[in-house]
Order: structure tokens, then C-alpha cells, then sequence
């Protein structure tokens, strides 16, 4: 578990929730970066997963969202390959104007994606666009109340309180196992995870959606 550095302050000054992510982003964005084992952790978490999704009823007929992984992010490619059940559709993120949440479009193994903003790739817009009821979610830091920090553009967060606000939705975060922090801080627009699976744990949060 990463155990951040101490937020340099003067005695008693109040340190924002924003100004901890940033230094916690820093130091989280820099371990992930010397993960050399890569190809493993997806293929353990892809395993776990697909434990995982198999305890969800009626998965088969769920809309799954997973992403192309940025820099060096988890891959979840593997884990769409192999975890998600018969049947079940597997969408892809659309990264929109800033301020704004994603849009998912429908997609298969194999088919051709094009390049978005911020070096993001995803369907092309002939392809339908869905709303997931399971989104894999990646992921820069978490901590053990489901709590996550992404990379600070807050799509997420807009995107499934969005989401939840019309039905319940799954939200899984994929990490390296290291990416565990005792305390990611909070604002009152974070929206939490349900579940995050490492290459070595699956970590429950909240009752799964029916």
C-alpha cells in the first residue's frame, strides 16, 4: 500500500481535498509508472473478474463498459476478452467536451476505433451509443471505502452520478494492487466505486445491483 507524503503546510492552515489529490496523484502516477510485470496483473485481474461478474444475476444480458487503457493504465482488454459472459454487450468510453460525461458506444473485439481527445481512442460514431449497467473503471488510487482518485478530470464522477441518478449501475475499478491508499480525500461531487479488483484481491463496497 503507497502511503503518501505529508502535504507541506504551515501550522494549522487547512490543506483542500483538491490540493491532496494533487500530491497524491504525483506520487501514485509515478509508482505505476515502474510496473514492469504488466502483462501478468491484467491476466490475474482478468481471472478475477471473470469470478466476479459470474456472482452478478443475469449478467449475460448487461451492457458492460470497459476503456482502452491510457499511458499506463491497467489493461482491461484482456479482461473484456475473457470475462464477459456470453451475450452480454461490452461499450466503450467517448471522451466529450471538458466539463461534460462520457457517452458509450457499442463495440466488439477486433472492430477499428479512432483517436479522441487526450490521447483516447474509442468507437466510431457510427457506432450505436448505449449506457452501460457495469462500468470498468480505471483508476489512479482507491482506498479500502471505495473511495478512488482518478486523473483529475472529474468524467467519472459526472458520468455515473449521471448514471445513477436514472438507475443503479456497477461500478468496478481496476488497479494494481499497490494503488491501495489508507485515504483518498473527498469533494461532494466523487462518486464511489462498488467494487475494485487487483491482481490479487477483489474488494466489495456496496450490494450489487440486481
Amino acid at each position: 500500500m503507497i502511503k503518501p507524503h505529508q502535504t507541506d503546510s504551515s501550522p494549522g492552515a487547512p490543506v483542500s481535498p483538491n490540493d491532496l489529490k494533487i500530491k497524491l496523484r504525483r506520487t501514485l502516477l509515478a509508482a505505476r509508472s515502474q510496473v514492469s510485470e504488466r502483462s501478468a496483473a491484467a491476466t490475474a485481474v482478468a481471472t478475477n473478474l471473470w469470478t466476479a461478474l459470474a456472482h452478478i444475476p443475469d449478467c449475460g444480458n448487461k451492457t458492460i463498459a470497459g476503456y482502452v487503457p491510457m499511458g499506463d493504465e491497467l489493461d482491461c482488454r484482456l479482461a473484456l476478452a475473457i470475462a464477459v459472459p456470453p451475450g452480454a454487450q461490452i461499450c466503450l468510453p467517448v471522451v466529450g467536451p471538458r466539463g461534460k460525461r462520457l457517452k458509450f458506444r457499442r463495440w466488439q473485439a477486433g472492430e477499428s476505433l479512432v483517436a479522441g481527445p487526450l490521447g483516447t481512442a474509442h468507437p466510431p460514431p457510427a457506432a450505436p451509443v448505449v449506457d452501460p449497467d457495469i462500468l470498468l473503471v480505471p483508476l489512479v488510487a482507491f482506498d479500502r471505502h471505495g473511495n478512488r482518485l482518478g486523473r483529475g478530470g472529474g468524467y467519472y464522477d459526472r458520468t455515473l452520478a449521471a448514471l445513477r441518478a436514472k438507475r443503479p449501475v456497477l461500478a468496478i475499478g481496476l488497479a494494481f494492487d499497490f494503488q491501495e491508499v489508507p485515504e483518498v480525500p473527498t469533494e461532494p461531487d466523487d462518486q464511489p466505486l462498488d467494487m475494485v479488483i487487483t491482481e490479487r484481491r477483489t474488494l466489495s463496497f456496496s450490494p450489487q445491483p440486481d
